[in-house]
């Protein structure tokens, strides 16, 4: 009797554990919106309780070897860029930023978890994920806004939890969806909605995309050079003769520029980058606030990368990426890793035009690594209950 009290109570406390932890992710989204301390303070705080509480990791499990290797090559790497390309605090706090998104990356692949816990864990997200997308949905009805920066991208992270709830009806996934395309319209993120079919393409099509390994591999190729081109084109573009008749097609049928001061940003970037150092960068520091005194972001995280860690930065950056890729394939038949997958090639390619893996918004860079990190998350919890071990 005492030892069935004790099973239960065990198992209680592990429900509080993990709603706790799901709690968080409120409290991470919410800093989405606040100051700069606020979103510092809770991103530490968020961070903190997954690495140092053992609220649902049970141990240490290295498996993830070659994608834990690529990481803390590349950490070593910004370290040696934020000292020998120090030139103030930003050199110091955008290098470490960097680091820790992707530590923090490797913290989630690199835990033991139950099965129940995970999914007990997607179920309290799923919920709190319907509850955000419905709160923003309702500011939008009012013509009113959260203030969440990056807003259509975080609710579009937000629908993996409840596309992965096997709760969540079909219908119901419709509809969160179709909220998602109406939030997107709304915000005017062009590149989002550009990206809609492209997401039906790969969800519906994902067994025959990813049926052979060569054809998986390519995948990747192809996105990855189309990232590092679209900035290049879309500049060519702005200088060339069709920037008129884009610009007003644009406005015709968007109401807003198909140029949206990406091109002179991207432009002024490039041009410091092609006159330092190319192999290494210009260090951790270069921005547009560096470079030709403007606040706003560099809006492209690959041509964030290659202007701040150079060709050899770059090169580790897509090396990290493709080690992901990679490894999601082994896996691929599993719902946890097909969402992770899809969502991450996703993900990468809305980098295009907006800085979120390694940017200062902690709360926005968070959710893209706990996205790309879950479904491999799952295969840990797999393979150590095949085993015996859990």
């Amino acid at each position: 009797m005492s030892n069935e009290i004790d099973e239960k109570n065990r198992k209680y406390d592990k429900r509080i554990e993990e709603l706790i932890v799901a709690f968080l992710f409120i409290v991470i989204s919410f800093s989405n919106s606040g100051n700069f301390i606020a979103r510092g303070a809770l991103y530490v705080l968020f961070i903190g309780t997954i690495i140092i509480l053992p609220l649902l990791r049970k141990g240490i499990y290295l498996y993830h070897k070659k994608i834990i290797k690529s990481v803390f090559i590349l950490v070593i790497y910004n370290f040696i860029i934020i000292f020998f390309k120090f030139e103030n605090y930003d050199s110091i706090y955008n290098g470490l930023l960097y680091s820790a998104s992707i530590l923090f990356f490797v913290s989630l692949i690199s835990g033991r978890y139950k099965i129940n816990s995970l999914n007990s864990f997607t179920r309290y997200l799923s919920t709190i994920s319907k509850f955000l997308i419905l709160v923003n949905f309702g500011f939008i009805i009012i013509d009113k806004t959260l203030g969440w920066v990056s807003s259509t991208s975080f609710i579009f992270l937000f629908l993996y939890f409840i596309y992965l709830d096997n709760k969540t009806s079909k219908q119901s996934k419709v509809v969160f969806s179709m909220i998602w395309i109406v939030t997107a319209i709304y915000n005017e993120a062009r590149t989002f909605v550009l990206l809609v079919p492209v997401f039906l393409v790969i969800y519906f099509y994902w067994n025959k995309l990813s049926r052979s390994f060569n054809r998986y591999k390519l995948i990747f190729y192809i996105v990855a050079f189309l990232l590092f081109v679209i900035p290049i084109i879309y500049i060519w573009l702005s200088e060339s003769s069709y920037a008129y008749v884009l610009n007003k097609y644009a406005l015709r049928y968007t109401n807003s520029r198909f140029f949206s001061s990406r091109d002179l940003i991207w432009s002024q970037l490039l041009n410091n980058y092609y006159a330092g150092d190319v192999l290494f960068g210009g260090g951790h520091h270069i921005s547009p606030k560096y470079v030709f005194t403007d606040l706003r972001s560099s809006h492209n995280t690959y041509v964030s990368v290659l202007t701040r860690t150079g060709i050899v930065g770059s090169v580790l950056f897509l090396n990290l990426l493709k080690n992901v890729w990679v490894r999601y394939y082994e896996f691929k038949s599993i719902p946890a890793v097909k969402l992770s997958a899809i969502f991450f090639l996703i993900s990468l390619l809305k980098q295009s035009s907006e800085l979120s893996l390694i940017s200062n918004n902690i709360a926005v860079s968070v959710m893209n690594w706990l996205v790309i990190a879950y479904g491999l998350m799952y295969t840990n919890s797999i393979i150590y209950e095949k085993r015996g071990k859990v």
